[in-house]
């Protein structure tokens, strides 16, 4: 019955919407079957909340890789807000897949007011070229990296220029697969992470044994 209840709401979200409160920090509207399933995959995974122990000061600078429609960014932004009363100075988000970004915008805009946040549709990975993007037309959170030139052609973004030598409070990575020529390239840059929650798209042990060998040599394990 639970299964058909979320069912029927995914498909009657648009016309018969419910919201989320979060405190006074606004309602975040689940309008649509993207909304819903965002939000559940941030606000309702222990993967996210074990920020909460985890985040012993105020976040200055949160990245945030992979946006989708923001609910990680905003997650944070109210976590920080609870535990220490100030919101993160700094906000920069990445999002690949351009279907997205208006809903993004829109997000971020009714529930995050910084004039020091950035929104960029790029990927991340490389430092530059571009890489095809496969979007799976009936559920736009649904992205996998297509090697064999099928897709929509997205640039990649060089994140040194962006971010320069500021230490990263909180990286957030759910890069699609692109995680592993993130963390080769962009060495420095993790060097300088406080926190690195990251979300691995393989089982493939040749890969993500190496990863971990990564992130031990940053110092991020």
């Amino acid at each position: 019955m639970k299964k058909l209840s979320y069912f029927l709401y995914r498909r009657l979200a648009r016309w018969i919407t419910c919201g989320i409160r979060l405190a006074d920090y606004g309602v975040i509207p689940l309008d649509s079957k993207y909304q819903l399933a965002s939000f559940q995959d941030v606000f309702c995974s222990p993967f996210y909340w074990q920020l909460s122990v985890i985040l012993k000061r105020p976040a200055r600078t949160v990245v945030d890789l992979g946006a989708h429609l923001g609910h990680f960014t905003i997650f944070i932004s109210y976590l920080q807000k609870e535990l220490f009363r100030c919101s993160p100075e700094h906000i920069y988000l990445f999002e690949a897949n351009s279907d997205l970004i208006s809903r993004l915008k829109k997000n971020i805009a009714n529930h995050i007011k910084s004039s020091k946040l950035q929104i960029f549709s790029n990927a991340v990975g490389q430092r530059a070229g571009s890489v095809r993007l496969m979007v799976n037309p009936s559920n736009l959170l649904q992205t996998t990296i297509n090697l064999n030139a099928k897709g929509k052609s997205v640039d990649y973004v060089d994140l040194d220029k962006i971010l320069g030598t500021q230490t990263i409070d909180v990286c957030k990575c759910d890069i699609e697969g692109s995680e592993f020529d993130f963390i080769q390239t962009y060495g420095e840059i993790l060097k300088r992470t406080r926190i690195f929650l990251v979300e691995i798209h393989t089982f493939d042990e040749k890969q993500i044994i190496p990863f971990d060998e990564l992130l031990e040599e940053y110092g991020l394990i």
